[in-house]
């Protein structure tokens, strides 16, 4: 038994050795100049689409969430607590800090700052994906991918909408996917810390801590140790601008911030759109059987869902980001531009199809559902301060794309891994030979 273990170890050896021998191999001049190519294109597209997305953020007024944000920081400057905003402010204290040594300034500065910060936090986030799967490609595939990424997120109409408001998703994107590449590299307090950050930044991010109970992650006590203690910040800052009353109004402002009367792209809103008289949307028609059927039936799915993520072992990055998916479509209150945390599913399965050298037409059955999804997406959809003499099935569009995108990432991993189990399984069974 010991003379095979050592026998399949020096094998597995010969094969790492064989690898890395591969990547050291020098490239050819040519290889050289077509890689230095598709970076320079990879810069080029970088460059015009942030120029192009930056415009149309700055061009007209400030945004209405980023004014939200700079009369907190007022009342911060000023020794008040942020939740005195006659209930507008409805995030923790951690944004308002920030801004405060700066509103004194002119503010279109401070916003065009501050969207300047936000596409280099979506930059960073490329950035950190790209570096995650980049010892799976060949050095040619890097810049494709990275000119994918930038394309698909810089045209990408929930960002436009993000931008234009001023919101603060670009910058948790980015602390989401530094979480998913520490989660990569086996850092789980790390991780947990930088899930931390995004709950700093807007509460319900928070939320995607449930990731770290995937099947077969190990070290989970680090991690979530790591992620309630940044995530106290919050309320403690909430004390130290307002004492006891300002911890209250933090929890108030969390817990009303569900009770919106906005669109939701979500298994509550949808419903409450199309079988009700919500205000928003004309109804399909009204029927509260049909509403309370219909939220019960999509929850029950959504949740389906976030379990079999959450059950299926292996990459935790995927992972990470369906779970995002699944917390996005059951959140109360879920705006249109928080299809940019959806994004990186497509991306994930677009780098599974450049990992591969022999693809069949099944594994282009998932990638093909996001990119349909994406282009769905790019569509300039009605949402919040749309007409309400609009169908709801018109503002229902969203969240059905998102559902269907969901459920074929959150399937198609699970198949995926229960198919590489099988093929390992069997790979490692002892095959016998008849006499």
């Amino acid at each position: 038994m010991d003379s095979e273990i050592s026998s399949d170890a020096s094998v597995g050896s010969s094969v790492a050795n064989l690898d890395r021998s591969r990547r050291r191999r020098p490239q050819q001049p040519g290889t050289k100049v077509v890689l230095i190519a598709l970076w320079i294109i990879a810069l080029l597209t970088t460059v015009v689409l942030i120029h192009q997305r930056y415009r149309g953020a700055v061009s007209g007024s400030i945004g209405a969430d980023f004014l939200i944000y700079l009369h907190a920081a007022h009342l911060v400057a000023a020794g008040h607590s942020p939740y005195q905003s006659n209930g507008l402010f409805l995030y923790p204290p951690i944004l308002p800090l920030v801004l405060a040594p700066f509103v004194h300034a002119s503010p279109i500065h401070v916003f065009r700052a501050w969207t300047v910060l936000e596409l280099a936090a979506l930059l960073v986030g490329i950035g950190a994906f790209v570096a995650m799967q980049a010892s799976k490609l060949r050095s040619w595939m890097q810049p494709v991918l990275f000119i994918f990424c930038t394309i698909t997120v810089f045209h990408f109409w929930p960002l436009t909408v993000g931008l234009f408001l001023g919101q603060a998703d670009a910058f948790v994107f980015a602390a989401l996917m530094l979480s998913a590449w520490a989660a990569n590299r086996g850092w789980p307090a790390t991780r947990g810390g930088l899930i931390g950050v995004s709950g700093l930044l807007k509460t319900w991010p928070a939320a995607v801590v449930v990731a770290v109970f995937q099947k077969g992650t190990e070290r989970r006590i680090r991690a979530v140790t790591a992620f309630v203690v940044t995530i106290l910040i919050a309320p403690l800052l909430a004390v130290a601008f307002g004492g006891g009353s300002g911890l209250v109004e933090f929890v108030k402002s969390v817990i009303s911030a569900r009770s919106q009367h906005l669109v939701s792209d979500s298994a509550w809103g949808a419903p409450s759109l199309l079988f009700s008289n919500s205000g928003l949307a004309h109804p399909v028609f009204v029927s509260a059987p049909l509403h309370v059927l219909s939220t019960a039936a999509l929850l029950t799915w959504v949740f389906g869902l976030l379990i079999v993520a959450l059950r299926t072992s292996g990459d935790k990055i995927m992972c990470t980001w369906n779970v995002t998916f699944c917390i996005v479509l059951l959140l109360p209150i879920s705006h249109l531009a928080y299809t940019l945390y959806c994004l990186p599913v497509l991306w994930l399965w677009t780098s599974r199809i450049l990992e591969r050298r022999h693809l069949t037409w099944q594994q282009f059955l998932v990638p093909g559902v996001l990119i349909v999804w994406w282009l769905v997406q790019t569509k300039a959809w009605p949402d919040s301060g749309s007409s309400s003499s609009i169908s709801a099935a018109k503002y229902c569009v969203v969240f059905g794309a998102n559902l269907v995108a969901c459920s074929a990432s959150v399937i198609g991993a699970r198949i995926s891994d229960q198919l590489g189990r099988y093929v390992s399984d069997r790979s490692l069974a002892p095959q016998t030979t008849s006499a």
